[in-house]
């Protein structure tokens, strides 16, 4: 009896790959909620009388719903999970669950989200004004997973955790659909 024996540079071992968000992304979600939620909320019940009921109580909702929003926005993020097998690549998370077969990926491409930011905030304004802006946005780097006709299957955080897991799932997705291109 031949034993085989197990090389990770093809990963046909065939077991399923879990990785999870990013610890960041989730805590980002809730920085911005109280920072920009806490005052909208708290300044105006501490106006006095003569401020309009609709106005301070206006804002109050407004505060309420962004940290409403954002609240849920950090829950989706802190349990998204993504597990892919040999056959399936399922999205966890709490409000749009998605699963899609690995044989429907026929490209994955590699994006900076910050340069397109860039371009899109750069629209009208002058090349002599782009050289003396200072741009202290991070890198925001995603894999995009599409179909044939070229539609968005998926979009996944480049920091997913653990790394090692994130590699394998990589492999695995590129013996599927070529290499990762740069987007």
């Amino acid at each position: 009896m031949a034993f085989a024996t197990f090389d990770p540079s093809h990963d046909e071992d065939g077991r399923p790959i879990v990785l999870r968000e990013p610890r960041q992304s989730w805590r980002a979600n809730v920085f911005w909620a109280l920072m920009l939620g806490l005052p909208a909320v708290g300044l105006p019940l501490l106006a006095g009388d003569e401020a309009m009921a609709l106005e301070k109580y206006g804002t109050v909702l407004l505060g309420l719903g962004w940290m409403g929003f954002m609240g849920a926005s950090a829950w989706r993020n802190l349990g998204r999970t993504v597990r892919c097998d040999m056959e399936w690549i399922t999205l966890s998370q709490a409000f749009a669950p998605t699963r899609v077969a690995l044989s429907q990926v026929a490209s994955v491409t590699r994006e900076d989200v910050r340069r397109q930011l860039r371009a899109f905030r750069d629209i009208g304004v002058s090349q002599a004004q782009r050289r003396h802006t200072f741009d202290t946005l991070p890198p925001i780097v995603m894999y995009v997973l599409r179909d044939a006709q070229g539609r968005t299957l998926m979009r996944l955080d480049q920091g997913m955790e653990p790394a090692g897991e994130m590699s394998r799932f990589l492999k695995r997705l590129q013996r599927q659909a070529g290499p990762v291109r740069e987007g």
